[in-house]
């Protein structure tokens, strides 16, 4: 079996590093200590939300691969989040995090048919495409697209929107410019139990 989708960003570091944030938030005691479960999750969303931000072509575009693409946007989730946090990975800049998630929102609503005539998202990627959804796809699930524009909670003032916009990875790269070489990447936090 090979599955290959963006399930790591709708739901799995998302969900978990929320979920944890909470336990964390409430002090719970018990013999899990979930700020070490909280910093090794915030580290692998970091990581994956390097690999989301390298995925975005230069023309905005990100690849369209696995289950639930009907979720437009929500596949960037964890690069809106890390920015929302405030917590970017110190290889993305605020201006180059605004600058790629613009361009993907541009390039999929700009000149598309995403909405009904009454407003409504459409089932569909980028327009009105209903081959695309899965049995369990309703026209609730579609806005999920919602959880890319997450940064929109950070106030006006704030590096996201203030900072230049810059080029991200796929820009500089397909331009001939220097860009981080991307490496293989482990975390050593150790979440053994209290007790």
């Amino acid at each position: 079996m090979f599955a290959f989708d963006y399930y790591s960003s709708y739901v799995f570091h998302a969900m978990y590093l929320e979920t944890l944030q909470a336990m964390v938030d409430a002090r719970v005691n018990s013999r899990l200590d979930y700020k070490k479960y909280h910093d090794r999750a915030l580290q692998r969303a970091q990581k994956y939300a390097i690999i989301l931000e390298r995925f975005i072509s230069p023309e905005g575009t990100f690849p369209v691969i696995g289950r639930s693409t009907p979720y437009r946007l929500a596949a960037m989730q964890p690069l809106a989040l890390m920015a929302w946090y405030q917590t970017l990975p110190r290889e993305l800049s605020n201006g180059q995090v605004r600058a790629a998630l613009t361009k993907v929102m541009h390039r999929m609503f700009d000149h598309q048919q995403n909405f009904n005539d009454a407003g409504y998202l459409t089932i569909g990627f980028c327009g009105h495409q209903p081959e695309t959804a899965d049995w369990y796809t309703n026209n609730g699930s579609l806005y999920m697209t919602s959880l890319a524009f997450m940064p929109l909670g950070l106030p006006a003032g704030h590096p996201f929107w203030t900072d230049e916009p810059q080029p991200w990875t796929q820009v500089k790269a397909w331009n001939g410019q220097p860009f981080p070489k991307d490496h293989r990447w482990a975390d050593n936090i150790q979440t053994k139990d209290r007790w």
